[in-house]
């Protein structure tokens, strides 16, 4: 694969845990500890490979809302481990964390972990690598437009003579108001276990994004299967609305 034609920022799903845990006859702890490793070995990869952004859906706001006390309790210890985990692996060198949602939401000792993990490695250069955490785009969108409220004070009469100068807002500010501010966005969407929706993830970002859907379960995706979902990327004409751009072979 030529560089040129590989995504800029590829957008991951990793779905399938507990129908792998079920699978497998092991607990929901060791199905998404496989699960983390899996992904720190495809965020090696990516790296590998000179991709630049990675985004993760790590946790939705559903999935935080629905589930259980007893649930909640497996899902943040292994979550708490695989931070300590990333603290000691060589792929932290050269990746820089970022945390995509809404951090007020994430519970403790979740929540200091990852704020731990983004100032560690903030300055870090490579691959920067957004965890999607108390997440879903709906919510991003809605904390958006009440960042953009607030800034300008848009719940007066735009028509009035005191509206903000500002109105309208611009896409540019809009994005400039979203959780991937300064981010591109994604070229190419990843969703491993056959399932065939986005389940609220990036929503505004998504657009343009091709999508490839895999048939394995996350914590069975190899970084040589995820190396065959970029080589099938490169081989789409990608079209932005009216332009259509074609990969270089």
């Amino acid at each position: 694969m030529l560089p040129s034609t590989l995504p800029v920022h590829i957008a991951i799903i990793p779905d399938g845990n507990n129908r792998w845990a079920k699978k497998n006859k092991v607990s929901v702890a060791k199905s998404y500890k496989a699960g983390f490793d899996a992904l720190e070995r495809v965020a090696e990869k990516a790296h590998a490979l000179g991709i630049s952004y990675m985004t993760a859906y790590v946790l939705s706001m559903e999935n935080l809302n629905r589930r259980t006390g007893a649930w909640m309790k497996v899902f943040l210890a292994v979550a708490s481990r695989c931070m300590k985990q990333f603290l000691k692996s060589p792929f932290l060198a050269h990746t820089k964390i970022k945390i995509l949602g809404d951090k007020t939401k994430i519970p403790e000792p979740l929540r200091t972990e990852l704020e731990n993990l983004c100032r560690l490695t903030e300055k870090n250069e490579g691959l920067t690598f957004c965890l999607a955490v108390a997440y879903t785009g709906r919510d991003e969108i809605l904390r958006a437009v009440n960042r953009l409220i607030l800034k300008h004070g848009i719940l007066q009469d735009v028509k009035s003579p005191k509206a903000s100068p500002s109105w309208p807002i611009t896409e540019e500010e809009f994005e400039n108001s979203l959780d991937t501010r300064g981010l591109p966005p994604p070229d190419l969407v990843i969703r491993s276990s056959g399932e065939q929706r986005l389940s609220g993830f990036l929503l505004w970002q998504l657009a343009y994004a091709e999508f490839i859907f895999l048939p394995e379960l996350w914590p069975d995706v190899t970084p040589e299967r995820f190396e065959e979902a970029l080589e099938e990327y490169t081989k789409r004409t990608r079209n932005f609305g009216q332009m259509r751009v074609a990969h270089a072979k």
